[in-house]
């Protein structure tokens, strides 16, 4: 059996003391911490510096190292992974089965994740929160939908969206069906060269154009199909949830092969979990040395809540 990770952490009422965001970014290396440092806004500079701590806590936890330790990259699509001369130094205690990623949009920051010792038929996991469309009036949500969803949702998904009265539930509708594609590509790892519009989501008929976030709050669903160019992708487990009434999530299992009965002992369908800022600094040593510019920089960034 596989052990499961998922987390998330509410970024937005996190007010970061200057000892723990010094002890994060002491685990960064400085182009990172560059980048962290030029974002305009705090939201933005707090959902990645939490994002990086996600996965440090994940892989510290999945091969019993500091989380200080952990080295990671980006692919050249922007999905991050353990740096691979990182993980050989760890020969055959590297877990045969690993796969993680993360997400972060409106208030929240998650990461799902999966290892085992033993082989398995998972391959991938993509994971994407994404907060609620909202639009200031029905003639601006109206050219919103007809924007994006013509042009990356197929016939079957546009009418999801389209044929509920309720401006409220269709954004609902338009808000899941693009959380689900972002899990697929970000799953495969290929970002934006991926056309949207060749993976088609099926919801069940009875969840498919009423479903409320509050039904999903604590809970999975795991009854959604997804076809590729036309064909159901029987390799996928597709698992939605929310983690308030505002913000919808998606978790895409790749295997190998067609899922068996066998195969989806794999899959955990336990709900996210909350993360404590405490449980992401609790094994980083406070650093020897600290650049107090890296914290005033921080301060004086902007909020977005004040536009």
């Amino acid at each position: 059996m596989a052990n499961h990770i998922k987390w998330y952490f509410n970024v937005t009422k996190w007010t970061p003391s200057r000892q723990d965001w010094l002890k994060l970014l002491s685990c960064e290396a400085p182009e990172e911490v560059d980048r962290i440092n030029k974002y305009v806004y705090q939201e933005d500079a707090k959902s990645t510096l939490i994002g990086r701590a996600l996965i440090r806590k994940f892989v510290s936890k999945a091969i019993n190292v500091p989380s200080s330790e952990v080295e990671f990259i980006r692919t050249q699509h922007g999905r991050p992974k353990v740096r691979p001369t990182y993980k050989n130094s760890f020969g055959e205690s590297w877990p045969k089965t690993f796969d993680f990623n993360v997400s972060h949009s409106g208030d929240y920051c998650i990461l799902a994740g999966f290892w085992s010792q033993d082989s398995s038929p998972l391959m991938t996991i993509g994971v994407d929160v994404t907060q609620i469309v909202k639009k200031k009036s029905r003639k601006e949500l109206a050219e919103f939908l007809t924007k994006m969803s013509r042009r990356e949702f197929t016939r079957h998904e546009w009418d999801t969206v389209a044929k509920v009265p309720c401006d409220r539930q269709k954004c609902v509708n338009f808000t899941r069906l693009w959380c689900l594609k972002e899990s697929y590509i970000k799953s495969i790892g290929l970002g934006l060269t991926f056309r949207l519009s060749r993976i088609e989501f099926h919801p069940s008929e009875a969840k498919r154009y009423c479903l409320s976030p509050d039904t999903l709050l604590g809970k999975m669903i795991c009854d959604t199909q997804v076809h590729l160019d036309n064909k159901l992708a029987s390799n996928w487990h597709i698992q939605e949830t929310a983690l308030d009434t505002e913000h919808l999530v998606a978790v895409a299992y790749q295997f190998e092969e067609p899922i068996s009965e066998d195969a989806r002992r794999w899959v955990a369908q336990d709900p996210f979990n909350e993360i404590s800022i405490d449980a992401l600094v609790d094994d980083i040593a406070p650093p020897s040395e600290v650049n107090e510019k890296d914290w005033t920089d921080y301060l004086e960034r902007l909020k977005k809540d004040h536009y």
